[in-house]
């Protein structure tokens, strides 16, 4: 049994590239790949409850060999399914990000610091001979901006733009370290890595890439290439911030005026940009 891992990061089309594996379960499961977000869907919570726990504030790290009943039955059901290849995806597995950890009050968040860790939780007990970690990079001007848009977007921040990067090590984002850290999981694990920025505005090639990536054939397969999110302009971003600011409105008001503010076309000539002083140490 063959054990594909696509990792995303965040940002990184993670959405749209799950959206489309299952979109072709049927495609996946006539090659012998058994994917598992649609297959075992309470597999893929159970990890993400764990390496919570293993992040999160306050909270007591869970034995190493706690995914190991979820791993077994995860190849059991491969192997009665008559399957060569476990497939999952799911970018959560590096960790959460840094917006996540901003949230939960941990100070100077950084990048996926503990992606090996978390790995090694994911993977235990599963064999690692033609294991192999799939993700994208990102260049990390464009990485960080996603992210506080990001976090904006989700009501996981009152901070503005300044304040947001004061409080997080935006210098940390590095994903060739990233990669090699992935690497110090097990010598046998193949990481692969490519550029987020090489598909710019070619949804279907990217889709192309990563389905190729993981092993699938996709003479068999058809996308839905059409986009979830846009990216947010200044004035929604300021006007987002500023319902999330205030604490008087209901929770339900929050939400519609939320989404009325997403609804809205961004202006691309209003654009958000980074701080000259986070820029200038990114690039």
């Amino acid at each position: 049994m063959r054990y594909v891992y696509h990792l995303g990061a965040h940002k990184t089309g993670s959405t749209l590239i799950q959206k489309n594996l299952s979109l072709n379960l049927e495609a996946l499961r006539a090659q012998g790949i058994w994917y598992v977000n649609e297959e075992m869907p309470k597999a893929i919570s159970k990890q993400r409850k764990i390496l919570r726990q293993f992040r999160t504030p306050g909270t007591t790290a869970p034995d190493p060999d706690a995914l190991a009943g979820v791993n077994r039955r995860i190849q059991t059901r491969a192997n009665r399914a008559n399957a060569h290849t476990v497939l999952l995806s799911e970018e959560n597995r590096l960790g959460p990000p840094i917006h996540q950890e901003l949230l939960w009050g941990l100070p100077r968040p950084s990048f996926y610091p503990e992606a090996a860790a978390c790995l090694k939780y994911v993977t235990f007990g599963q064999p690692t001979g033609g294991m192999k970690f799939f993700l994208f990079s990102r260049e990390p001007s464009s990485f960080a901006l996603s992210l506080f848009s990001e976090a904006v977007r989700m009501g996981q921040t009152e901070l503005d733009i300044d304040a947001f990067f004061e409080q997080v090590d935006y210098a940390s984002i590095d994903f060739q370290k990233l990669a090699s850290d992935l690497r110090t999981v097990d010598s046998a694990i193949t990481v692969s890595m490519t550029p987020f920025e090489r598909f710019r505005g070619d949804a279907e090639g990217l889709l192309c890439h990563a389905f190729e990536e993981m092993g699938i054939d996709t003479t068999e397969c058809h996308f839905d290439v059409e986009r979830t999110r846009t990216r947010l302009d200044r004035s929604q971003i300021d006007a987002l911030l500023k319902l999330q600011r205030d604490k008087e409105i209901r929770p339900i008001l929050r939400q519609k005026r939320r989404q009325k503010i997403l609804d809205r076309s961004p202006d691309d000539n209003n654009a958000v940009q980074l701080p000259h002083w986070v820029r200038d140490r990114l690039e």
